[in-house]
């Protein structure tokens, strides 16, 4: 599950959580500026997944997003891409193991089997005060950035 920003700056979440979503602000801005916004109307999701106990990330849209989404993923695994279907259904795998990805998560994506730990760190929209509407579904092919 995935938590508003400002929902925790705001709180009285403990520290170490502030920080963690303080960096993970300070990442997006710098990397997308234009999407972070100056509101920060933004959820991070940080998740653990561990091949032990079969966690996978099952192939879904996000069809309630406002656009595309940012993540990345750390800890110590093999396998675990991300794999996002481009605008004709063809799926295409990408690592985001430590490399900041954009993807279309309107279009149905999932992680692949992995052994190991994998964390990941999601950003992504349902809402922006900016836009009256969502932004045109992209092709779904990612971009490191």
């Amino acid at each position: 599950m995935g938590v508003y920003l400002r929902e925790v700056m705001d709180s009285t979440a403990p520290t170490w959580l502030k920080t963690v979503f303080a960096l993970a602000s300070k990442l997006i801005y710098a990397t997308d500026p234009e999407w972070a916004g100056e509101h920060k109307d933004y959820v991070v999701q940080c998740s653990q997944m561990q091949s032990t106990n079969g966690d996978y990330c099952e192939a879904h849209v996000d069809n309630k997003n406002m656009c595309w989404a940012y993540g990345v993923t750390l800890g110590t695994f093999t396998g675990g891409d991300l794999v996002c279907k481009d605008g004709f259904g063809t799926p295409i795998a990408h690592n985001m193991f430590h490399t900041l990805t954009r993807f279309e998560g309107r279009r149905e994506h999932y992680v692949a089997p992995f052994v190991g730990t994998r964390y990941s760190i999601i950003w992504y929209k349902k809402y922006d005060r900016r836009w009256k509407k969502p932004r045109p579904i992209g092709d779904g092919v990612m971009a490191n950035v």
